[in-house]
């Protein structure tokens, strides 16, 4: 028995070789399952590393430049949305009416697309309604042939255009645009066919949007295409980002990402980096602009949302007063605004000189310009009024007097209004400043002009001539032969409330709007104030004038309607802070 029970023990006890095949075995099998469950994980995170790949049309010519930039603002916008997707071009070439049946029908060769909108393409597809182009797909030149490069240079209106025959593509919403507005079209369903076709004059012209044309026009050069300088046509239209109807979790992630990057910059940031070029150039405000209408356009267009669209810029025009064009600093305050608002609008100097203010004022009453510069305006003026923030920044209201040099001693005793009071002041005829020194209890000499006013003073017809502390340096420099025993008193100054202030329309709203703020964000980053010290006008103001240095006499200025007196007193230049 005793034997039989160590047979039985050896039979279910292993040797020891037994033992470590079995330990063997069994870490090999830990082993293989390690490696198994790393290939799995590994293959799970390049996926997700990866994204989802999203498949765009591949382009129908390598020539096409048409595919970067909405790559790069889907790219944009997944990383705003912190979306894990790849956009990928398809294996095959296709035109545009393929590939949206691609989507429509969810084959997934074709899960995106980029396309203008219209009220069918909105039945069939899911679209993400924020215009890629920001409606810049509705501002479109003409291609046309450099033999008939004149063709069109005597269109002027939608009527006009009806004589000549557009050619687009057989499936581009444009083309039934064009027919909705009785303009006659030639199509293909060929991308590059079209080109032939223009060079062979099976049509006229082929309207292609200012985002595209220029890049075209180039690859195309050597087929003698240009683009034509005289005209523009512009429709309402909006290039969006397509999905299928039951994709609307990429849908989602793209509105969510596009609407970040536009509430950041980055969106426009990327538009005008691949579009800036292509807008200056197309010069739009120097072509007469075709006006169509766009049947085609759904109603849930978000025509609303001014920031999604691009408009081009506004010419303001300014006056040229005495000559001085863009070197006024009203123009170059103008300037900054315009630019700080991010309005679409350009400053332009009028190519007709204006005698004087009270002409430009005239002009700017019947719209022959845009905006004029001046001081206090009484109020009551039903067709312009003020926009009420001072671009000079009140440093006309700070006067350094010009005296005659015999006069020094008796100015340096002189600190107060009432020792003012004693002495007789010179001024231009009808200066706003007449009626505030007089209030002042000041005498007053007026003369016709700057240089009998400067020779008056020189022979001593008066005592003093208050000027702006921006200007007394540079008058007295340059009229040095009209005036040479003048100076500027070095110890005084006079201060009152006085601004000079940019005057429009009352119907031009959106122009007020823009230089105002404009004016603000120009205050609030100092680029306003660096302005005015830079200028060569206004420069002196805080170079050479030294008012910390010099005793101040404060007047009142009579004139000031009430809105003057809430202004904020951040846009009031002061020599202390």
């Amino acid at each position: 028995m005793v034997q039989a029970n160590v047979i039985e023990h050896r039979l279910h006890t292993p040797s020891r070789a037994g033992v470590v095949l079995a330990q063997r075995l069994r870490a090999m099998g830990q082993v293989h399952l390690w490696l198994m469950m790393f290939a799995l994980v590994f293959g799970f995170l390049s996926v997700a590393l990866a994204g989802e790949k999203v498949y765009y049309p591949r382009p129908e010519s390598a020539k096409d430049p048409r595919t970067e930039y909405p790559v790069k603002l889907f790219n944009l916008a997944m990383k705003k949305a912190g979306a894990k997707y790849e956009l990928v071009p398809s294996k095959d070439v296709m035109n545009q009416g393929r590939a949206i049946v691609e989507v429509e029908q969810a084959t997934g060769s074709v899960t995106l697309v980029w396309s203008m909108t219209s009220v069918e393409r909105e039945k069939k597809l899911l679209p993400i309604r924020i215009p890629i182009y920001k409606g810049l797909i509705g501002w479109r030149l003409p291609l046309v042939t450099k033999k008939n490069q004149d063709r069109l240079k005597n269109v002027t209106g939608i009527e006009d255009l009806k004589q000549f025959t557009a050619g687009q593509g057989h499936d581009w919403p444009d083309t039934e645009i064009l027919r909705a507005n009785g303009q006659t079209v030639e199509i293909s369903s060929n991308y590059e066919g079209l080109f032939a076709m223009l060079t062979r004059e099976r049509f006229d012209y082929f309207p292609r949007s200012v985002a595209e044309i220029w890049a075209e026009a180039e690859g195309h050069a050597g087929e003698g295409i240009i683009v034509d300088q005289s005209i523009a046509l512009h429709y309402p239209a909006a290039f969006y980002f397509f999905v299928n109807k039951s994709n609307k979790t990429l849908a989602e992630a793209l509105k969510k990402g596009l609407e970040l990057a536009i509430n950041d910059g980055s969106f426009d940031q990327l538009f005008y980096e691949y579009n800036s070029a292509v807008i200056t150039r197309s010069a739009l405000d120097n072509r007469r602009i075709i006006e169509m209408s766009n049947p085609l356009l759904p109603p849930e267009t978000p025509l609303h949302r001014a920031e999604l669209w691009f408009r081009p810029k506004q010419v303001v025009i300014y006056p040229n007063i005495d000559g001085l064009g863009s070197r006024a600093i009203g123009y170059k305050v103008l300037e900054l605004a315009l630019a700080k608002s991010g309005k679409p609008f350009i400053a332009r100097i009028s190519d007709r000189p204006s005698a004087n203010q009270d002409r430009a004022r005239y002009e700017l009453e019947v719209g022959g310009i845009g905006v004029v510069d001046t001081g206090l305006i009484p109020d009551g003026n039903r067709v312009i009024s003020p926009i009420p923030l001072p671009l000079d920044m009140g440093i006309l209201g700070w006067r350094l007097l010009l005296i005659h040099k015999d006069k020094a001693s008796q100015f340096e005793s002189i600190k107060t209004l009432e020792g003012l009071r004693t002495q007789v002041a010179g001024q231009g005829k009808n200066w706003g400043d007449v009626a505030i020194l007089k209030n002042a209890g000041i005498s007053v000499i007026q003369a016709e002009s700057m240089e009998s006013l400067l020779r008056a003073g020189n022979a001593q017809r008066f005592d003093f001539i208050p000027l702006g502390a921006s200007e007394a340096f540079g008058i007295l420099g340059q009229n040095k032969s009209d005036a040479p025993d003048l100076v500027v008193e070095p110890s005084l100054a006079l201060h009152y409330k006085f601004g000079r202030f940019f005057y429009v329309r009352n119907d031009n709203k959106t122009l007020r709007q823009a230089i105002e703020a404009g004016m603000k964000k120009a205050v609030a980053d100092g680029s306003l104030q660096a302005l005015l010290k830079e200028h060569p006008m206004y420069g002196d103001a805080f170079a050479k004038a030294n008012l910390k240095g010099r005793s101040i006499v404060e007047i009142d200025n009579p004139n000031l309607p009430p809105w003057f007196k809430t202004i904020d007193k951040k846009w009031w230049f002061n020599p202390v802070r």
